[in-house]
């Protein structure tokens, strides 16, 4: 929650904005077997004003899904955006008298991802690394 406690000079008055904003967000992943997990994603922004800033309310759910397999050396993964297209996070205006400006985007934020992941070996770091200062090190 936050809550402004703002005064704003604003045509020869003084706006005074202490209205609260929520946010909240919601994760949960859930092991459905010992290879495969399910996450959901939930979050909120309740609408507000900064100033003479007004922002929208705004809400996006997410899901997703991960299997193992062969051995835990092949990784799908299915995951999804934005189901309910309710993300209005870049909405904004401001306004000052008569002029108002801001932005209403009307941009889609779904997506579906499809992720493939083959581990071919466990390959473990065996290059030591070189430092320009070697030398000097070794003196001392």
């Amino acid at each position: 929650m936050n809550k402004p406690f703002v005064e704003v000079p604003y045509l020869n008055s003084i706006i005074k904005r202490n209205q609260p904003t929520y946010f909240f967000s919601l994760s949960n992943h859930f092991n459905i077997k010992k290879n495969l997990t399910f996450n959901c994603d939930f979050s909120y922004q309740s609408e507000g004003n900064d100033g003479i800033t007004y922002w929208d309310s705004s809400c996006n759910l997410s899901a997703g899904i991960l299997w193992k397999v062969y051995k835990n050396k092949l990784h799908l993964s299915l995951n999804i955006n934005d189901i309910l297209k309710t993300d209005k996070s870049n909405c904004w205006e401001d306004r000052y008298g008569n002029i108002i400006t801001g932005m209403k985007s009307d941009r889609d934020t779904r997506y579906v991802r499809l992720g493939i992941k083959f581990i071919i070996n466990d390959m473990k770091n065996n290059i030591k690394g070189r430092f320009n200062n070697n030398e000097e090190l070794n003196r001392l």
